[in-house]
C-alpha cells in the first residue's frame, strides 16, 4: 500500500520512516495502521516511533534540468564576478 502524502511535510516525513525501518516494513504500517490513513504519522505509531520535528527531516529531492543547472551557474559566475570589482 501507497501511504498518502498530502504535503511536502508528509512526503518528507515517509522519507525519514523509509531510511529508519526501510519501505517494505515502512508500507506495512502503512497499510496495518488500525483503520486509520495511510499517512506517515500513523505508520510511525503502528511501528512505535515517533517522527522527528519537520526542521530534522530531509528535503525530499527536486529534479532539476540541465538548462536550470546552467542558468544557475551563469549567475553564480555574475555574483563572483561583481564581488571582484
Amino acid at each position: 500500500m501507497q501511504p498518502d502524502l498530502t504535503s511536502d511535510l508528509s512526503a518528507r516525513q515517509w522519507r525519514w520512516l523509509v531510511e529508519r525501518v526501510g519501505e517494505p516494513a515502512a508500507a506495512l504500517a502503512a497499510a496495518v495502521a488500525r483503520g486509520k490513513k495511510a499517512y506517515p504519522l500513523n505508520a510511525a505509531r503502528e511501528i512505535g516511533i515517533s517522527l522527528p520535528a519537520a526542521a530534522a527531516l530531509p528535503p525530499v529531492p527536486v529534479a532539476v534540468t540541465p538548462e536550470q543547472v546552467q542558468i544557475a551557474r551563469a549567475r553564480l559566475r555574475e555574483l563572483r564576478d561583481s564581488f571582484k570589482a
